[in-house]
């Protein structure tokens, strides 16, 4: 949605107003996540953490900017499967992880940042396990060709991997989070943004009060 030089040389207000015109009348789904919903999260940890703090979201004096974070606003990210967290962090082998399972206490509604069918190829997912998600990736009753379009830059942007010192590409998907979340929703809770990662689903609380941790978290390397 933008050129890598608009991202180095922009700052995110910017980007945040250019999309607001983008995205008028833009289209996006809407679905219910129940209670009990189980979400894994990981942490690089050089010891084993001792603290529920420790492997929840960090303090914002050291929350630098992140997939849908600006500096100093920390997120919660988890996910719905276990390989994607890995994936986020780019585990390397040796590397020691906090990986703790977490589950929602109430229901709440996510909106569909992902799951372009096009987008969802690029990352290498095979076409029958696209198909097996067609409610997700066709969740848009008759969208139009335009919105489809929007839709599957979308995907791709939260789809795109960013290596380590290629941070500024996340001023990207938090411009489209920010702009997204001006959309007025009547009723619900909504706490969640999810995106896909590798064909799993990640998820972004902004309500940490949904969830809790189940399990003692464990330490494991990649």
């Amino acid at each position: 949605m933008f050129s890598d030089d608009q991202l180095r040389r922009k700052d995110l207000d910017t980007l945040h107003r250019w999309l607001l015109r983008k995205l008028g009348g833009y289209m996006i789904a809407v679905k219910d996540m129940p209670a009990g919903q189980r979400l894994y999260r990981g942490v690089r940890c050089p010891e084993r953490p001792e603290k529920i703090s420790r492997i929840s979201y960090p303090p914002a004096d050291i929350a630098s900017l992140g997939r849908l974070n600006r500096p100093g606003q920390p997120k919660f990210y988890c996910s719905a499967g276990g390989p994607p967290v890995f994936y986020e962090l780019h585990a390397q082998r040796g590397d020691l992880i906090g990986f703790s399972e977490w589950e929602t206490t109430e229901p709440l509604w996510v909106h569909n940042l992902g799951y372009h069918p096009r987008a969802l190829i690029r990352i290498g997912a095979q076409s029958g396990t696209i198909d097996m998600r067609y409610r997700v990736t066709h969740a848009v009753p008759d969208e139009t060709k335009v919105n489809e379009k929007i839709r599957y830059q979308i995907s791709k942007a939260f789809t795109a991997d960013v290596p380590k010192g290629n941070e500024y590409r996340y001023k990207q998907t938090i411009a489209i989070n920010e702009s997204l979340s001006e959309v007025v929703y009547v009723g619900g809770n909504f706490p969640g943004v999810p995106f896909c990662v590798t064909c799993g689903v990640t998820l972004q609380c902004r309500k940490s009060s949904t969830i809790r941790r189940r399990r003692r978290p464990c330490r494991r390397p990649a």
